[in-house]
């Protein structure tokens, strides 16, 4: 067995409710609107590969009134629509934008478990909020799906994750014994982890591709392919660079 160690918003209602956020001295919570991820997080936009929607979720949407992070966003009111993504880390938030017809019962599952459920439903319109937030999680990797239960908006802005380290080495373990030992940015070692899971359910090419850094010349480029069936193992050590 291997082993790992280790919408639019609504566009006329969207305006944004933040004056003053840019000199925000205290830790942000559920309920405040965050223009940008605090120290120590990493902001993913919708659009984003690693979100995966179904339904009027599927899609990520162009939004010119700039209210939204990055000006986009993903929005339903179809009871059963879900987000999905997974991330290396043991924090996470998720932000979007709330109004008096939104949905008040959307239900959050980390790891295949509920872990809570939260409300966009208020008096009062907010943009770049954060609706939810998990901050005690075991440092390793997750996969978090997030489910409309009713049949009213929700808007998907984003998602901040704790960093937990800018860097990692990943060493891994093949079959034969030999070990090898890569460094990567947080973002390489989240895509080669999604690989990794989807490849474990049968999804997804049978290697992966990792694209060496040094010793290139007098090469264009060096690239080396991983078999999945030939992984017995591997390890994350992160650290900031």
């Amino acid at each position: 067995m291997k082993k790992i160690t280790r919408v639019i918003c609504v566009m006329a209602f969207c305006l944004v409710a933040m004056t003053g956020m840019s000199n925000v001295s205290y830790a942000a919570t559920v309920g405040d609107s965050l223009s940008e991820p605090e120290s120590g997080w990493e902001r993913i936009d919708d659009s984003n590969s690693i979100v995966v929607g179904t339904g009027d979720l599927a899609s990520s949407l162009s939004d010119t009134s700039g209210y939204t992070y990055n000006s986009t966003c993903r929005q339903s009111q179809n009871i059963g629509d879900t987000i999905t993504f997974q991330f290396y880390g043991s924090k996470f938030r998720l932000s979007g934008c709330t109004n008096n017809n939104h949905s008040d019962n959307i239900q959050v599952a980390v790891d295949g478990v509920i872990n809570g459920y939260f409300s966009q439903n208020t008096t009062s319109v907010i943009a770049k909020r954060i609706d939810y937030e998990v901050l005690n999680l075991e440092l390793s990797y997750h996969t978090v799906t997030i489910t409309l239960m009713t049949n009213a908006w929700y808007v998907f802005d984003s998602i901040d994750i704790s960093e937990n380290g800018n860097k990692a080495i990943l060493e891994i373990t093949m079959t034969n014994g030999n070990i090898k030992e890569y460094d990567f940015a947080i973002d390489e070692l989240n895509y080669f982890l999604i690989w990794y899971d989807n490849r474990s359910e049968g999804i997804g090419k049978a290697y992966y591709c990792i694209i060496k850094k040094n010793n290139i010349k007098p090469f264009l480029n060096r690239k080396e392919y991983l078999s999945f069936d030939k992984i017995s193992s591997f390890e994350v050590k992160d650290y900031n660079e």
